[in-house]
């Protein structure tokens, strides 16, 4: 058997990717991968939409991204492995779409109120509300009408955290997540520890029943990883991987910059075909 190259962190047009999962499949059989989670935020729907497609030389590991907080803080979990069909985290993710759509909502007002006339049909088609669209789509929108040049510049006048325009999340704690992973078969994993910057907030996550950490992150300095990796062993936790790419909205980033070891994929991948799929 080759080689597994699988990329575990990647979006889709199911939440605030440009590629549909299709197209994600795709370009990830052309770059040579022959593993992929997808990792939607708050979102599972790609893995319906892909039920029927044949999914010859590419193993599609299921994967999800869900946002929490931490206290005050936010923080990303991640989910593998786990039935798609399952009702608690359909349920979750569900709840989440709702108020991820009336958030924006909320934003689309605060522009309005200053002069910035974007409008939800601007951003998706209404067919499209599959999953609720992001602040990333919101951004676009306003590129698109000429009040801003960059999507970072959106963010960072507007709509990022602080700004005027800025409305937060509905929070749901790190242990909703975890509980709802592990309820539909699933391992849960802290998404890019290399983000979390206070020490007290990651050794207050340590101490939830986290499955794994992802060691392997985006454009992040390999000697960077290996800091986590040995977290991750004195914790014994197992280490995933993955680009955390988006296409369009994140250039910079390319699908399959990082991966998780063979070992740990196949761990995954048997996991996933033992106990969801027996």
């Amino acid at each position: 058997m080759s080689e597994i190259r699988a990329d575990l962190h990647c979006h889709t047009t199911h939440s605030d990717g440009s590629y549909t999962p299709l197209e994600l499949i795709q370009l990830a059989k052309k770059i040579g991968l022959n593993g992929l989670s997808i990792t939607d935020h708050d979102a599972i729907s790609a893995y319906e939409e892909l039920a029927s497609v044949p999914q010859d030389e590419i193993r599609l590991l299921p994967g999800v991204e869900l946002s929490t907080t931490l206290g005050e803080t936010q923080i990303h979990v991640l989910g593998y492995a786990f039935d798609p069909q399952a009702k608690v985290l359909q349920e979750f993710c569900q709840a989440c779409r709702k108020h991820r759509i009336e958030r924006n909502k909320e934003i689309l007002d605060k522009l309005w109120n200053i002069g910035i006339r974007v409008e939800e049909k601007d951003i998706v088609k209404a067919d499209d509300l599959r999953t609720a669209y992001g602040r990333p789509h919101i951004a676009k929108g306003m590129i698109d009408k000429g009040y801003v040049a960059t999507i970072q510049e959106a963010f960072r006048k507007y709509i990022g955290e602080g700004k005027s325009c800025y409305v937060p999340g509905k929070k749901y704690s790190v242990e909703e997540a975890i509980e709802a992973i592990h309820a539909s078969g699933g391992l849960a994993v802290i998404a890019h520890p290399h983000l979390i910057y206070t020490k007290k907030v990651l050794n207050d996550l340590l101490k939830c029943p986290f499955d794994g950490l992802e060691a392997y992150y985006c454009r992040f300095d390999p000697r960077v990883d290996e800091k986590w990796v040995k977290l991750a062993q004195d914790k014994g936790l197992f280490t995933t991987g993955g680009s955390d790419f988006h296409g369009s909205t994140r250039p910079e980033v390319k699908l399959g910059s990082k991966c998780a070891p063979e070992a740990v994929f196949l761990t995954l991948w048997d996991h996933f075909q033992n106990n969801i799929r027996k």
